[in-house]
């Protein structure tokens, strides 16, 4: 018998192939601290994959509407991270991952 969500886990691809999701990159600063001398190194990692950005927008119970960015992409994002998406550059606020089974088959990430 075949795994229920397998079917999904081929939905990325598809969107890919159909221009659904397009290129985009995530830029990450990592950085390390040594407390004996004192030194900070930073570096930056560029991490590749696909995304597309829509506006959600939900009723609070005041009965404003709120509206926030949200990315869903194939890379795994972290808050923080630099999201470069067409000519706009976003920072993820926050992040979700889309494992209905435990196993991922999206991210979606707030930005702003």
């Amino acid at each position: 018998m075949t795994d229920f969500y397998s079917p999904f886990r081929a939905l990325p691809q598809a969107f890919i192939d159909l221009g659904a999701l397009v290129p985009i990159t995530l830029t990450r600063d990592n950085g390390t601290f040594n407390p004996a001398t004192m030194d900070k190194t930073n570096s930056t990692s560029i991490i590749a994959g696909h995304g597309v950005l829509s506006v959600r927008k939900t009723r609070a119970d005041d009965g404003s509407i709120k509206t926030a960015m949200i990315a869903k992409l194939t890379v795994e994002p972290l808050i923080g991270d630099k999201l470069n998406i067409g000519s706009k550059i976003y920072t993820i606020d926050e992040t979700t991952t889309i494992a209905p089974d435990g196993n991922p088959i999206m991210f979606e990430a707030i930005v702003s």
